[in-house]
């Protein structure tokens, strides 16, 4: 099925790109594919469901564990729950501000249902748009004020069939470890005749051009792309020993940073941009509450859809991966916080010295190294 499509991709990708690989890749997918069908047929066959509508969870101990050994976090899962809980209800009481000075008369999430609809790109206009965007992105960040800019080149293109169930709307894939001279792609999945055309508005109203500003910020620059780019050039420990709470967490930071500093254009933006942020929020107390607080996946998928303008289509995806990568889903959100709080520390120390600039570039020298270590690192611990 959909793991067969993904090896015979990946094959037809890199074996065209390196045809010297080639041999070896088809070798390697025929053995893979040769145990996806084992494993199909246990599915089927041998292997019986739980009963226990929770047995994904791995437990509070075990969660702990993983958030202290695998993201070097001090903070457990009760007091992120908790955080997860006063941020989600932070974001909210400022998108009904923002929404009040944008139309006084309507809800935020009817507003944002009406913006969706009328900032629907074209059909067969994506892709321009999104490398538009991601062209002012770059030009953004030319003076340096921000951080120093990155030459690394990024294509955009169309999310290839085999993926689109991975990319609902865009994604970010990184050039390879070993292959930095490939570009990294930014992967815009369109709508297609196979959809229908009620399908095919639907995903055009996703891509409102409205959320493109923070979704690039977020997957471009200065966000995944430019942490991914500095990334390339460290030496072999911080390109391989890192956590997603740093770099995820980065990339939400990225939104912010922009914002502030000018780069969206107006309310409704600003609207969009919040709308993002209550997403990451929301799946803090998913992360913990699954796996740690007895809620069920039916309960996860109801909550996002009971708290974002979020279709059930996207919700059971983004729960089954929940499911899935337990502590995972809260690094966007606290990795924000974190770097958030280190920033605070730093310009605590540096005073009038402080800029932004150095900070980040200092910061990205790090690459995916937890927070508390780049904290030590950079003499900020006690």
């Amino acid at each position: 099925g959909g793991g067969g499509e993904l090896i015979v991709g990946l094959v037809q990708r890199f074996g065209t790109e390196v045809p010297a690989l080639r041999p070896a890749l088809e070798e390697a997918a025929a053995g893979a594919l040769a145990a996806l069908k084992v494993f199909g047929a246990a599915l089927t066959g041998r292997i019986t469901p739980s009963a226990d509508p929770t047995a994904f969870a791995v437990g509070e101990a075990q969660f702990n564990r993983r958030l202290h050994h695998e993201h070097a976090l001090i903070a457990s899962a009760p007091e992120l729950w908790r955080y997860g809980l006063r941020l989600r209800d932070e974001v909210e009481a400022e998108l009904e501000q923002v929404a009040r000075r944008i139309d006084p008369s309507r809800h935020w999430r009817d507003l944002v249902d009406r913006l969706r609809e009328r900032s629907a790109p074209e059909e067969g206009a994506l892709l321009g748009l999104y490398a538009a965007e991601v062209e002012r992105a770059r030009a953004f960040l030319a003076d340096g004020a921000l951080v120093s800019p990155t030459q690394a080149p990024l294509d955009v293109e169309a999310t290839p069939a085999y993926l689109r169930a991975a990319v609902p709307l865009a994604g970010y894939h990184a050039s390879p470890v070993y292959a930095p001279e490939q570009a990294a792609r930014l992967l815009v999945t369109e709508p297609t005749r196979a959809l229908g055309d009620a399908a095919r508005q639907r995903l055009l109203r996703d891509h409102a051009t409205l959320g493109l500003p923070s979704l690039v910020a977020h997957e471009a620059f200065p966000g995944r792309h430019q942490h991914a780019a500095r990334t390339r050039g460290l030496s072999e420990v911080r390109q391989h020993v890192g956590t997603p709470l740093t770099a995820a967490g980065w990339a939400l930071y990225a939104e912010d940073v922009m914002a502030d500093a000018g780069y969206l254009q107006g309310l409704e933006e600003r609207l969009f941009q919040l709308v993002r942020r209550l997403w990451f929020a929301v799946r803090v107390d998913l992360d913990i509450g699954l796996h740690t607080r007895g809620m069920t996946a039916e309960e996860a998928v109801e909550e996002l859809v009971r708290r974002l303008p979020m279709e059930r289509r996207h919700a059971e995806p983004e729960v089954l991966w929940l499911c899935q990568s337990p502590t995972y889903g809260l690094c966007d959100a606290v990795g924000r916080r974190e770097l958030l709080a280190l920033r605070e520390s730093y310009v605590a120390r540096e005073r009038a010295a402080f800029s932004m600039s150095g900070f980040h570039d200092e910061l990205l020298g790090y690459g995916a190294l937890p927070v508390s270590l780049v904290r030590w690192g950079m003499g900020l611990d006690g």
